[in-house]
């Protein structure tokens, strides 16, 4: 299983558990892009972290976000 689909399982554990995941992607640091969420005893938090962007845009479109 590549990282990309390990990353891909985790998010979707996490959709299943709720959590909140944003609708966009961030870049957190050079070259470095995030999806990020809210977590309830966390806060906003990053979920995943891909480095590159087309990656984590299209892991994203999978997860179908749940804005709050």
């Amino acid at each position: 299983m590549s990282s990309v689909d390990r990353r891909m399982r985790l998010l979707e554990q996490l959709v299943e558990q709720r959590v909140r995941v944003a609708g966009d992607v961030v870049e957190v640091s050079l070259g470095v892009w995030a999806i990020h969420g809210s977590i309830p005893v966390d806060g906003e938090v990053i979920l995943a972290e891909f480095s590159v962007l087309d990656e984590a845009q299209s892991a994203l479109g999978q997860l179908r976000p749940n804005r709050p």
